[in-house]
């Protein structure tokens, strides 16, 4: 389960921060429901409910007010789309499912870094494992998969070649003079100084740090380093694929989210519906699953698509999906630091 969002003051929240808390929570409702009908489906539901009393409830509760005042219309579908997503859960699981847990809530669970993406961890009788990693998402969308720091990406998911740490810290260097660069010029532009970081007198000027809250002309230059930083990514991307096809397919497996063989994907897709003339959100439209096999099965065809100009992602082209490779700063644009985000989407 991912760790909260937590501001004080939501009437002053952006409406950026509203949106990123109603994904947050949404995201934790969705797991505790999907659990809940799962284990109702094996008749462990008071077993499963037990590690949700005190703190926990009162969590949970405050996540449903939360969305309840903000997306009311979420809070009506939820538990319909998790029923749904248990019953197709329960379709790849045993017959003997003896528990099922939230893997974030748990603490004996949630410090296990062997459970990689894993939201819910079922058990049958004998011990036997079974992870489900949840996603909730729109038709259409990317959904994600995977995000990891730019100074240790291509170290941590591409060891096996010989070339990857010394690659990493070329790209690390690259990147610092990337946003010194960037930096210079914004600063050039605001008629300011820069003496090698961002200071005070950004902000004092009447800039933000944030990218969305930027003249378009300061955006340019802020979108021209992410596009030089892709571009670096998109390069080390394409030399792995030459020297050995098969370590990237390898490679590329956590990418998608399959960190372990046997993590279950499952994926609940929905979007409008028209009833009686008006548009309904968070209507069903299809729960989906992949496994190892599947993503074995999709990465028999690879192909890497040309890096389109002025953007900050790439895409990779498999059977059915899409992944995409996606530079973006962790919040604000005014440190070096910048996150890798790997997201997947189902060809139409």
């Amino acid at each position: 389960m991912k760790r909260p969002l937590n501001f004080s003051g939501v009437g002053k929240a952006t409406l950026s921060q509203k949106e990123a808390a109603i994904n947050e929570f949404k995201g934790n409702l969705f797991e505790f429901l999907v659990g809940s009908w799962l284990s109702r489906k094996y008749n462990r539901e008071t077993q499963f409910l037990k590690g949700f009393g005190g703190s926990l409830r009162s969590q949970l509760m405050t996540y449903e007010k939360y969305l309840r005042e903000y997306d009311p219309e979420l809070v009506k579908r939820l538990p319909i789309l998790a029923r749904e997503t248990a019953d197709k859960s329960s379709s790849v699981l045993p017959k003997d499912i003896f528990q099922i847990f939230v893997v974030g809530k748990c603490p004996e669970f949630k410090k296990r870094v062997q459970l990689k993406e894993a939201d819910l961890l079922a058990l049958t009788e004998d011990g036997k494992e079974y992870l489900l990693s949840l996603k909730l998402c729109k038709t259409r969308a990317f959904v994600n998969t995977k995000s990891g720091g730019v100074r240790s990406f291509i170290g941590k998911y591409f060891y096996e070649f010989r070339e990857a740490p010394i690659l990493q810290q070329k790209i690390s260097d690259f990147i610092e003079q990337s946003f010194l660069q960037m930096s210079y010029q914004l600063y050039e532009k605001a008629g300011l100084t820069f003496e090698g970081k961002f200071g005070d007198e950004w902000e004092e000027v009447g800039k933000s740090s944030l990218p969305g809250q930027l003249s378009k002309d300061d955006l340019v230059l802020v979108q021209d380093h992410y596009h030089r930083v892709i571009q670096e990514f998109y390069n080390a991307f394409i030399d792995f694929s030459k020297k050995d096809e098969e370590k990237f397919k390898k490679a590329l497996f956590p990418l998608l989210g399959m960190g372990l063989k046997n993590i279950i994907q499952v994926t609940c897709y929905h979007g409008e519906k028209s009833q009686k003339g008006e548009k309904e959100r968070y209507q069903l439209k299809e729960v989906d699953i992949v496994t190892s096999q599947k993503i074995s099965n999709e990465l028999e065809s690879i192909k890497i698509e040309k890096l389109k100009k002025g953007l900050s992602s790439f895409e990779i082209r498999l059977k059915t999906f899409i992944l995409q490779i996606r530079v973006k700063p962790m919040n604000i644009f005014t440190v070096p630091a910048m996150k890798v985000n790997c997201s997947i989407k189902k060809m139409s």
